[in-house]
């Protein structure tokens, strides 16, 4: 998703339809407008954002982060190497890993896994996951995939791999903690 302060948008991604525009007549945040970050970013951002805006404290318990400093620091700010999402649609339920430019799905049920070159293939037509020039950022997603889905109540990794076949939790109990 990119973020652009004070102007157009270009082009997105399937996935990420929307982008964020933040739009600062009072010129209250710093940094260079019109500048466009190709970080990825989530609806979950956007409260902390408006309330770093107003200056009043992020709870700690929030999960996004505030855009103020990704765009006052201009893109030198670390920032989340990518997103996680997930469907549960029975025997079609997938967990994706995303960039914006890549992006790796895998099959719950099934263990089908595919993967797309997003920047090359914006509407996912093209499944990438047997490609041998593609094999390394496949395994890296993968992992990601791994790191993000470790100590969910579905078991759907053992920290190393991920486990076929669990069934999703409709309601996920650790959000509720």
């Amino acid at each position: 998703m990119t973020v652009w302060v004070g102007g157009k948008v270009g082009d997105s991604i399937k996935d990420l339809p929307i982008d964020i525009i933040i739009y600062d007549p009072g010129n209250n945040i710093k940094g260079k407008h019109g500048k466009t970050f190709e970080e990825v970013v989530e609806l979950m951002d956007i409260m902390p954002t408006l309330l770093d805006c107003a200056g009043i404290e992020i709870p700690n318990t929030v999960d996004g982060y505030s855009l103020k400093d990704l765009i006052e620091d201009e893109g030198n700010t670390k920032w989340r190497e990518c997103i996680h999402g997930e469907h549960a649609y029975g025997e079609d339920s997938n967990h994706y890993i995303t960039n914006g430019k890549h992006k790796y799905i895998w099959f719950s049920q099934t263990g089908k896994e595919q993967y797309f070159d997003l920047e090359k293939d914006p509407h996912e037509l093209k499944d990438l996951i047997n490609e041998e020039d593609y094999q390394e950022n496949i395994n890296h997603f993968r992992e990601l995939l791994i790191s993000e889905l470790e100590g969910r109540e579905e078991g759907y990794t053992d920290g190393e791999k991920l486990i076929v076949g669990r069934k999703p939790v409709d309601s996920l109990r650790h959000i509720l903690d």
